[in-house]
């Protein structure tokens, strides 16, 4: 899942933190305990510290994040253990992303009043755009502790809940933030997101589209929404619709870049290479360091058979991110287009250097060194691409045939009677098995195999092989 935070819709700390203006003549004597139990008949010089108070949530309420300061800096001076203060004035250094001050403010307004459940959310939203989730979800835990109707707390924990991965919590908490405001779009949207990372793509549709008339009804345009139905349509394989929510999304959003993003999956699976191409385009004019979208790009590329273009999209990927393996060995099947063997060897040996857990670069390097006339080579790769996936139907093919070409029938007829045993059904598979049984001196069985490779070409209306078949079966 992508990070969390650039898919939160902003809400105004103001009503995240929950506090306001404060009245009452209890608030218009300093704390200074150098002054306790002395009466004050007129305002301090410096000002009243609730009347500043007040002033300063005005100007937070107003987005004038650097004047609420100032006031708040004023009251806190006439009263340093003004513990709301500091927690509007951490909330201004928050907004303006100035975490470590924040904090600082924060801590303070706790120190003073450890019953502060909004400065407890506050300190968990800083640890939590610092990416320090596991204090982000103590301090949301001790909120609702506090405070257990704290409707942005259920929110907050729901982001870092669904930002490790439990996205089944985050769905328990975005429950308990919709059982607070029914009518919550953002809750609705988030917990979209997490039913789709469940699986659960009825219900995430559901609720995205829930959140969208939500937002209709308050006249405001919701292109997220949009964009996370579309995926959960995708992921239903409903194209159509997937792709009527990206382009609602795009009207409302020229400029989204996860709406392009999508979108190019749509016209790569539906065979529309070049339109896919032209979305990542965009997505890259929007966000020029987006590997993936590097990566998607030189695949179609690739697939298209170009090999260059698929190639300066993987060095630029590789660029942004030297240590990704699978880069490394989308570049080197590139690479062998073009027929550089050596450069494809390594880049697929950088590939299993990076993460020798790849099956997948192991069986393309066992195919380089085919090309490069190293049958031993290529035998230990899919050997060991096998050992890694003992499911891995390709490489047993791959290292059939070349058991095939080197003589070895019996291990030859073992690995294409293993693909078969997968329920693979394929007429190359059965025709190479029906020549190792040739070898092997058993005519009958691979008469039985030709029979079955000559019904699988004619039904997939390969004429060649359905001939070449039926030539051996005549001479056989």
């Amino acid at each position: 899942m992508k990070n969390i935070r650039k898919s939160i819709t902003v809400i105004g700390l103001a009503a995240l933190l929950g506090m306001g203006a404060e009245v009452g003549l209890a608030q218009t004597q300093s704390e200074d305990p150098a002054l306790e139990g002395t009466p004050v008949a007129e305002p301090l010089p410096e000002g009243n510290p609730v009347d500043l108070y007040n002033e300063g949530v005005g100007y937070f309420d107003a987005g004038r994040y650097d004047d609420c300061i100032e006031v708040l800096t004023r009251a806190l001076q006439i009263r340093p253990t003004y513990a709301e203060a500091l927690g509007y004035r951490g909330a201004c250094y928050a907004l303006q992303e100035d975490w470590e001050t924040a904090l600082v403010n924060v801590n303070r307004s706790l120190s003073l009043n450890p019953t502060l459940a909004p400065a407890y959310f506050l300190r968990g939203y800083v640890y939590y755009n610092t990416d320090e989730t596991t204090l982000a979800l103590a301090d949301f835990n001790q909120t609702l502790e506090l405070d257990p109707g704290y409707y942005n707390a259920y929110l907050y924990r729901g982001y870092v809940d669904a930002s490790m991965g439990n996205y089944r919590a985050a769905v328990e908490d975005f429950n308990d933030a919709l059982r607070l405001r029914p009518d919550s779009a953002e809750a609705l949207f988030h917990r979209g997101t997490a039913y789709t990372e469940l699986g659960s793509n009825r219900s995430a549709i559901e609720d995205f589209t829930q959140a969208i008339e939500i937002r209709r009804r308050q006249q405001r345009r919701y292109p997220e929404a949009y964009v996370g139905r579309g995926v959960a349509h995708y992921q239903l394989r409903e194209y159509r619709s997937a792709l009527d929510d990206f382009d609602t999304a795009i009207e409302l959003d020229i400029d989204n870049p996860e709406a392009y993003f999508n979108r190019s999956h749509v016209y790569a699976l539906t065979n529309r290479g070049n339109r896919a191409i032209a979305d990542l385009t965009r997505v890259l004019a929007l966000d020029p360091d987006n590997v993936q979208a590097y990566i998607n790009r030189g695949s179609i590329y690739a697939a298209q058979g170009d090999a260059q273009s698929a190639l300066s999209n993987f060095d630029r990927a590789l660029e942004l991110a030297p240590d990704d393996a699978v880069v490394y060995k989308k570049r080197a099947d590139a690479r062998l287009l073009v027929e550089d063997e050596d450069g494809a060897i390594q880049d697929y040996s950088e590939a299993i250097f990076i993460d020798p857990d790849y099956a997948e670069a192991f069986k393309g390097r066992g195919e380089a060194y085919l090309i490069a006339d190293n049958p031993q080579g290529a035998l230990v790769d899919f050997t060991q691409a096998i050992s890694l996936d003992p499911d891995y139907v390709e490489a047993y093919k791959a290292r059939a045939a070349v058991y095939l070409a080197v003589g070895n029938y019996q291990r030859a007829y073992d690995d294409y009677s293993q693909v078969i045993f997968f329920d693979v059904e394929d007429g190359d598979v059965y025709y190479g098995r029906a020549f190792a049984l040739i070898r092997l001196g058993n005519r009958r069985g691979a008469m039985a195999d030709l029979q079955r490779a000559s019904d699988l070409f004619l039904e997939s209306g390969d004429a060649d092989g359905y001939r070449t078949v039926l030539d051996v079966m005549r001479n056989l």
